[in-house]
């Protein structure tokens, strides 16, 4: 739980120049959003609403990717894909006769 006394307290949108880049790119504000909202693996970004302003704090971004360092410096891995949803675009594509795109080229 974020504590204004004893945190250093910080607007989500200022938080990525906070954390350090992601495949040479700062992480962008919607993921700090996400991961407030959503979380990952269970694991939620403490925030707390400041006169209107969602914020968060240098101490709950510490601990928020505390949680895994085995991925890409403490962040998650990119989510990829599944299958599923891939053969579900096929089939839509299909049924729409138009050409699913050659996943060998």
């Amino acid at each position: 739980m974020i504590s204004l006394e004893q945190e250093t307290v910080i607007p989500l949108t200022e938080a990525p120049n906070h954390l350090p880049l992601r495949r040479g790119k700062k992480v962008h504000k919607s993921t700090l959003f996400r991961w407030a909202q959503k979380g990952i693996s269970g694991k939620r970004l403490e925030t707390i609403k400041v006169g209107g302003i969602r914020c968060t704090s240098l101490e709950a971004l510490q601990r928020f990717t505390e949680g895994d360092q085995t991925h890409h410096g403490g962040f998650p891995p990119p989510r990829k894909r599944s299958k599923c949803r891939a053969a579900h675009t096929e089939r839509v594509l299909k049924s729409a006769e138009l050409k699913p795109p050659d996943r060998n080229a």
